[in-house]
């Protein structure tokens, strides 16, 4: 056999070399198509877990489709890139391919595709609706430290969609929920507190994962910490602070926050008297059908009197603001 020669060496290392030309090159592609399809494509809560950014469902721009593709093409096997794509058939109401993408995540376990896929069963996205699926996949997505999993499991045997009311299991998970960070899953465990469902009314742990809720900028939260300050239960009474946490949800888009902020601008509570705000925030309440505030702009638009500062419609009114039931 004839041996090497340092020309043989030299040519078969520029021959590797003119080949790795043309391949590195793909391969960066296909290395780009994965991160851009992520970063397109992963809901925030995910992309964390990456270092990136993600997309809500809303922002997901349908043109990334393609390179989502490529992507899964070239990464069978990655449940990030497999959850990427389910989303982006999802927002394309291709509620097939979708369900496909998400089962094959949840299978392998991983959480955030077993959430979307349970949401579509409960929902009966691209199948029949079938609860008893949901709770499956919340479960398997609960597993896996998904917080509103957890807490949607927690709804569920609180009004005993699966069976028989389950308070004891509602309550473990809302816990779990909220004590993973979870905003939804803290305001449903501190309006367990505040109500008292499943255990004794406690103020003190309401207001406080009420806080952590409103903290992370949850709408409902931020409501129910307003009519806290409004009526002076478990904190101070504090107009201004009430006024603060209800524009906060209002500008949200939070109806019955809207409404009360209205009421607050005619009442001048916490506020100064302002008739053309008030009708600016009942009337954004009443576009989207809040009763109160619908009978109120009308009467409004009829050209009829407002309720004034200090009267007892008015107050009635504001008293009405306070949440008294587990909704």
């Amino acid at each position: 056999m004839r041996r090497a020669t340092l020309r043989d060496m030299l040519r078969a290392t520029l021959r590797s070399a003119a080949l790795m030309a043309g391949i590195l090159p793909a391969v960066s592609a296909l290395a780009d198509d994965r991160a851009a399809c992520l970063e397109g494509a992963l809901h925030p809560a995910v992309a964390k877990d990456l270092g990136m950014t993600g997309k809500y469902h809303h922002e997901v721009d349908p043109a990334i489709e393609p390179v989502c593709l490529r992507a899964v093409n070239a990464n069978p096997e990655d449940d990030y890139v497999l959850y990427a794509y389910g989303r982006v058939n999802y927002v394309m109401g291709r509620y097939g391919p979708a369900r496909y993408y998400y089962g094959i995540g949840a299978q392998h376990g991983f959480a955030a595709a077993a959430f979307s896929l349970g949401l579509m069963y409960e929902w009966g996205q691209g199948a029949e609706q079938n609860l008893g699926e949901a709770v499956r996949l919340y479960r398997i997505a609960a597993q896996g430290g998904h917080g509103t999993a957890q807490a949607l499991l927690g709804d569920i045997y609180a009004d005993g969609r699966a069976g028989e009311t389950d308070l004891a299991s509602a309550l473990k998970f809302y816990r779990m929920s909220a004590e993973g960070g979870d905003f939804y899953g803290q305001w449903r465990f501190g309006l367990a507190h505040w109500i008292g469902m499943g255990v004794p009314q406690d103020d003190a742990t309401a207001l406080y994962w009420f806080g952590q809720s409103a903290g992370q900028g949850y709408a409902n939260a931020q409501y129910d910490l307003a009519t806290a300050y409004q009526t002076g239960r478990g904190v101070a009474a504090d107009p201004a602070a009430a006024a603060s946490w209800f524009h906060q949800a209002a500008a949200q888009g939070e109806k019955q926050a809207q409404y009360a902020l209205g009421l607050y601008y005619l009442a001048g509570r916490g506020v100064g008297a302002d008739a053309g705000q008030a009708a600016h925030w009942i009337g954004a309440s009443a576009e989207q059908g809040f009763a109160p505030a619908v009978a109120l702009k009308e009467r409004m638009d009829a050209g009829g009197a407002l309720p004034f500062a200090g009267s007892t419609e008015l107050e009635a009114a504001i008293e009405g603001l306070v949440r008294r039931t587990f909704e």
